[in-house]
């Protein structure tokens, strides 16, 4: 339907909907999520919604069988309006009656055919088939110029639509897959593969709004426009981190974002869930330790891109005098103690 939809109202091309799923009034409310307005594309003679009813248990096959029925009617809705954008949805649905496999297949040809006569664009959706088949008659791939194959998998409790291209026909075109959403404005594609690394960067230095944690950077804090992560177990005291000063100081001198992240207590703590810490500058860890009976708080700087850092584990101290960081004993037997 953004093919449609976007065909129409950036390029002033018309297009036609056919579909054989959902009825006009349904698919007009569906869509107007996504900021579609298609009564007024058919107001204006921009758009034409035709709903075929296609049930199974009213279709009896007798004798031959061929599709000039739905030609005349698309042909009409093309004609009526100059369509230059068609879409069939579902092709499923069109030939779920029909159990004679030959005629599936010719019709299906016979389809593809007449709709590249009629000088259109079209795009016809499909479910896809079993094993290594793309589509479910294993014929539709063949005949089109432009392969999309789009799914939904799952992995980590972590949804993720993606798109791949399989093929298209006289041209050079990538290859992997991308992920992408739908949101409210339609659909967004991220071509991870295409993304460079090319925003400015800078010297300049600010604080994080705690002594210690200023210090354990140089002296000197955060590179402006950093993103930052901080992680650790639960009771680490990262909100408290956070919440002491450093939102307040990062939001005033225009720091990006800073990323909280609860770590399992199992396996190693440097590492993230979903693979997000080579994306940081800056990556602060904080673990909880037991020792002489007592459960003490640790900071440590992981890594932070462009810049000098302590490698010191200091313990981190969170009390009703604010957060401090004091570090192990120094050669000379003294304690450095950071406070902020």
């Amino acid at each position: 339907m953004e093919f449609i939809y976007r065909g129409a109202v950036q390029f002033g091309e018309p297009g036609v909907f056919i579909t054989f799923e959902e009825k006009r009034e349904d698919l007009i409310k569906n869509v107007a999520s996504l900021g579609f307005d298609l009564v007024d594309l058919e107001k204006r003679n921009l758009l034409v919604i035709d709903y075929v009813k296609v049930e199974r248990n009213e279709i009896e096959e007798t004798g031959s069988f061929n599709l000039d029925g739905l030609f005349v009617r698309i042909g009409y809705a093309i004609d009526s309006i100059g369509a230059k954008r068609v879409v069939l949805d579902t092709i499923e649905s069109l030939f779920a009656g029909i159990s004679n496999h030959s005629i599936l297949r010719a019709e299906i040809r016979r389809l593809f055919n007449w709709l590249r006569d009629k000088e259109v664009t079209v795009i016809i959706t499909g479910e896809q088939g079993g094993g290594d088949s793309i589509t479910r008659q294993g014929l539709e791939e063949y005949v089109s110029d432009c392969v999309i194959f789009l799914d939904h998998r799952i992995n980590e409790q972590y949804g993720t639509r993606r798109i791949r291209i399989i093929k298209y026909r006289g041209s050079i075109h990538g290859t992997n897959e991308y992920p992408f959403i739908i949101t409210e404005s339609g659909i967004s594609i991220l071509p991870i593969s295409t993304v460079r690394l090319d925003s400015k960067s800078t010297h300049e230095r600010i604080s994080t709004g705690i002594a210690g944690i200023d210090d354990m950077l140089g002296g000197k804090g955060f590179f402006r426009g950093s993103t930052i992560l901080v992680s650790g177990t639960a009771g680490t005291g990262k909100t408290s981190v956070l919440a002491h000063r450093l939102v307040d100081f990062l939001k005033e001198k225009n720091i990006t974002c800073i990323m909280s992240n609860l770590t399992s207590t199992e396996g190693s703590l440097e590492k993230t869930d979903v693979a997000i810490s080579s994306l940081v500058d800056t990556w602060i860890l904080l673990k909880e330790l037991e020792n002489n009976s007592e459960r003490n708080r640790s900071i440590s700087i992981l890594k932070s891109r462009g810049m000098k850092h302590s490698n010191q584990v200091r313990e981190l101290i969170i009390s009703d005098q604010g957060i401090e960081t004091k570090s192990r004993q120094n050669h000379s037997g003294n304690k450095i103690v950071s406070k902020g």
